[in-house]
């Protein structure tokens, strides 16, 4: 008997990448969304000329400044370092979202080698105090810890005290104030979960309290309170950083619930945080970092119109580019708390290690790759 054989026209099976991935959800999501009357369009045509192809010596000439490009850009990012730092204002969020603003800004920087502070937050506390908290990195180790220092007492030496060590990466330290007591939410999405600590303004250090999510790689994760509920915004490193997915609960706690509309937005412009929302001139923004040509560039400030379990809509109302010459390079963070702002920034050095930090930082990316699970189309569920 002849064997029976099978012929597909796909060919050899390969996976997809991130770009074509993320291509087939976007049609995906707009036919969803009643949004998919281009597919049916007809093919676009042109008039434009055919040109002749170019000779070998072309070819070779333009092949050769191309290389020639390459071999600068390697060598000129093989010694390129980006310092962040912290910019401490002296003034509310209306000092930086002003039209034209550019407010006097105090920076403060690790006097350690290969360290450097970003991701901060301001909170108040009892007394009248504020504190500023924020990540500290060390390049040599590529593993942050999150920083605390009080506001108003000088020196500001941000080296001083850690208020958690884990044996994990730690960022973006959200914090806020809720029924007297100080809690923060940091970034553990090498842990794949999100917990929530609380402060003690005496002994300045986080002590956990409870898992308000596991199963997810979230990035950035802020915790605010809007129309009752407790929410949870954050993307997932699984998923890409331009898709913005929220959870609510009554309780801050939990147990949350995935919003209906999960990701809410795809869009890699506003959808990873910058921040913690907060309410300025009776209205609710949430400040988004703009990932769409690099990373920590600026941010835009978005007004969350509305905002419930089966609906999410916001606007951009302004965008905050780098406004201090000391750190051009970039802006990704904006908290307030009372009559402080705080943004963070970033400026590139000529390091002659900076080549090998860069190498150990793609290792490391590698073996969290290599090492994780198959995506599963299953929302992330409230830790019990």
């Amino acid at each position: 008997m002849a064997r029976r054989t099978t012929r597909t026209l796909e060919g050899p099976r390969r996976r997809l990448t991130q770009a074509e991935l993320g291509a087939f959800l976007d049609k995906a999501a707009d036919i969803l969304r009643g949004n998919a009357a281009y597919l049916d369009a007809p093919a676009s045509s042109t008039t434009a000329p055919i040109l002749k192809n170019p000779t070998n010596l072309q070819m070779v000439v333009c092949l050769a400044r191309m290389a020639w490009s390459r071999i600068r850009r390697v060598l000129y990012g093989a010694f390129r370092l980006k310092v962040w730092g912290i910019g401490l204002i002296e003034g509310p969020v209306g000092s930086v979202l002003a039209s034209g603003a550019t407010p006097k800004v105090r920076w403060l920087t690790s006097a350690t080698p290969n360290v450097f502070v970003a991701d901060p937050f301001l909170v108040a506390g009892s007394d009248r105090r504020t504190w500023l908290f924020y990540e500290h990195l060390n390049y040599e180790t590529l593993k942050g810890r999150i920083g605390c220092v009080e506001l108003g007492r000088e020196p500001v030496d941000v080296d001083a005290h850690a208020a958690l060590v884990d044996a994990h990466h730690l960022s973006f330290p959200c914090v806020f104030r809720h029924e007297g007591a100080i809690y923060c939410v940091p970034e553990e999405a090498r842990n794949g979960r999100v917990r929530l600590f609380r402060f003690d303004e005496d002994k300045k250090v986080l002590t956990e309290e409870a898992t308000l999510l596991s199963g997810i790689k979230a990035i950035d994760p802020a915790v605010f309170q809007h129309g009752g509920l407790w929410w949870i915004a954050a993307t997932d490193a699984d998923l890409g950083v331009e898709r913005l997915m929220l959870w609510h609960s009554k309780n801050l706690k939990g147990p949350y619930t995935p919003h209906v509309g999960n990701p809410v937005k795809i869009d890699a412009r506003h959808s990873r945080a910058a921040g913690r929302p907060f309410e300025w001139q009776g209205r609710t923004y949430r400040p988004a970092q703009d990932a769409s040509d690099g990373y920590g560039k600026r941010i835009h400030v978005q007004e969350i119109l509305r905002l419930d379990p089966t609906g999410f809509e916001e606007r951009t109302e302004s965008t905050l580019a780098p406004f201090d010459p000391s750190f051009p390079g970039g802006l990704h963070q904006l908290s307030t708390a009372g009559d402080w702002t705080v943004v963070d920034g970033y400026r590139e050095i000529i390091h002659p290690l900076a080549w090998y930090y860069r190498l150990k930082s793609v290792i490391t990316q590698v073996g969290a790759v290599s090492g994780r699970k198959k995506v599963q189309i299953k929302p992330a569920v409230s830790a019990p």
